[in-house]
């Protein structure tokens, strides 16, 4: 049996590696020392890096999208303070420009890739308790998952979504070390890495919520009420302090929200394919809890296997129906997997990890280390977002020397160290689709300040025809063509 177990855990850990030969290569032209990078790795991160530009230049972060310069700050307060802090102390330190702004917080997010590596391998070695088998592969789980297929671009993206995984894996430490022992002390952790985990995004309450059923299952109602309380505490002084703006975007007042079952079934398809591990963990769950000593009632006072249960069961409800909504993508997930592979963890470790068991895990991994192979091999996905990188560059060379105000229809090319002098126009991502549903803009939104000639200059796409949002360039004409791009001048 030991001999087998070796077998499984050489696939787990060859696995790893590939996922982090994965990383290793996409990461490669993501980030540099020589230079500052500014390629996109994730769909959204022009919004995320003006919101933590105006954060370190003490400007407000939340304003309101329907005023110039229609930008939107979405996510929540812990999030741009956590990486204007890191950021911005990186500049003073290192005595780097706004251009360096990519890099230093793609290196924030890599750290807490390998933080929440570190923590989650811990937890689900606590999770396994004496078994050998599951305790060996605790490292090759959480390796893939922080730096696998499934976190991908996002392990070197600009993005909420680490702080806030990060955050649910420790409260989730701290209460499974202290909880036997020390049952208030747990709660009072536990709760307060909660709420940080809504912190940095204001959807993430999964744990937060496992943990206050938990309680209640265990008919710890102080407790509960605690674990209760500390976040709403959380959530009130956040909305008092953070002002009227603040409120409107983080309660999600002025974020107009779409769903598509298209995107469900996309997002739940990608799922599948990059987490085969913690699917075959998750599918021997039902046998293996046939298989307890004890049967289901062992498994109601075994309070990890209680508290894996009820997270995944929440997460799961939680997370799927809410990846349906327009420009999700399988970051909805990575809380869920993480309780995926805990319950996974904590359940089949009270078992003797049979042949069926091995096998299928075993399996597991090697598909999973195909799928990474696959990437860098170039058979699918991406591996380079190289040509983001040059093409920002030379057309940021294209609009440095126009005539100011500008405004150019690449949002990435309207941040601060390109643009040059505000207002800085990186339009919400929601701006089209409120445009199209009739929402009232300031000036009548872009279009109504192209109407009203309020820019020097306007840069679109090469061949594109001179029409932006709903208004044609009356007031200006082409001067010349630069990089990809049209440059009109207004004619006084």
């Amino acid at each position: 049996m030991r001999s087998r177990g070796a077998t499984v855990a050489w696939m787990g850990w060859t696995a790893a590696a590939c996922a982090l030969l994965l990383m290793a290569v996409r990461a490669s032209d993501a980030l540099s020392l020589r230079q500052p990078m500014q390629a996109v790795t994730s769909g959204a991160e022009f919004e995320a890096l003006f919101a933590i530009w105006k954060f370190i230049n003490g400007e407000a972060v939340y304003q309101d999208p329907y005023r110039i310069p229609f930008a939107a700050s979405y996510y929540n307060w812990l999030f741009y303070a956590f990486y204007g802090t890191f950021a911005g102390l990186g500049q003073k330190l290192l005595g780097l420009n706004d251009w360096w702004l990519p890099t230093l917080t793609k290196v924030a997010t890599l750290s807490l890739c390998a933080a929440g590596s570190a923590l989650l391998a811990r937890l689900l070695r606590l999770a396994a308790a004496d078994n050998v088998f599951w305790r060996t592969l605790a490292w090759p789980l959480s390796l893939c998952f922080f730096f696998g297929p499934l976190i991908g671009y996002w392990a070197v993206a600009v993005t909420c979504e680490l702080g806030a995984v990060v955050s649910a894996v420790a409260a989730l430490l701290v209460f499974l070390r202290w909880y036997p022992d020390r049952p208030m002390a747990a709660t009072i952790a536990a709760a307060l890495f909660a709420a940080a985990a809504w912190s940095f995004k204001q959807s993430n309450i999964f744990v937060g919520a496992a943990l206050f059923l938990f309680l209640l299952a265990r008919r710890q109602w102080r407790l509960a009420a605690l674990s209760l309380a500390i976040p709403v505490a959380v959530v009130a002084l956040s909305g008092w302090i953070g002002g009227q703006a603040y409120r409107d975007m983080a309660f999600l007042k002025k974020q107009t929200m779409f769903f598509a079952w298209w995107q469900l079934g996309r997002n739940l398809g990608n799922l599948l394919v990059k987490t085969t591990p913690y699917l075959a963990m998750v599918a021997l769950i039902p046998l293996a809890l046939s298989r307890l000593p004890g049967g289901l009632r062992a498994a109601w006072r075994d309070d990890r296997l209680l508290l894996s249960l009820i997270g995944l069961g929440v997460s799961a409800v939680l997370s799927i129906p809410a990846s349906a909504k327009t420009a999700a993508a399988e970051n909805y997930y990575f809380v869920m997997v993480v309780f995926m592979v805990f319950a996974g963890t904590v359940t089949l470790a009270r078992v003797e990890a049979g042949p069926w068991m091995r096998r299928l895990v075993g399996a597991g991994f090697a598909l999973y280390a195909v799928a990474c192979l696959l990437v860098v091999a170039g058979v699918t996905g991406v591996t380079s977002v190289a040509e983001s990188h040059r093409r920002n560059v030379l057309q940021a060379a294209c609009i440095k020397d126009v005539a100011r105000p500008l405004y150019i229809n690449d949002v990435h090319l309207s941040l601060p160290w390109f643009a040059l002098e505000g207002p800085y126009f990186v339009l919400a991502t929601i701006y089209w689709e409120d445009r199209q549903l009739g929402m009232s803009f300031e000036r009548d939104g872009v279009g109504g300040l192209i109407r009203d000639g309020a820019f020097a200059t306007i840069a679109i796409g090469a061949g594109a025809p001179p029409v932006w949002d709903g208004q044609h360039f009356d007031r200006y004409r082409r001067t010349s063509s630069c990089g990809g791009l049209d440059l009109y001048s207004r004619q006084n």
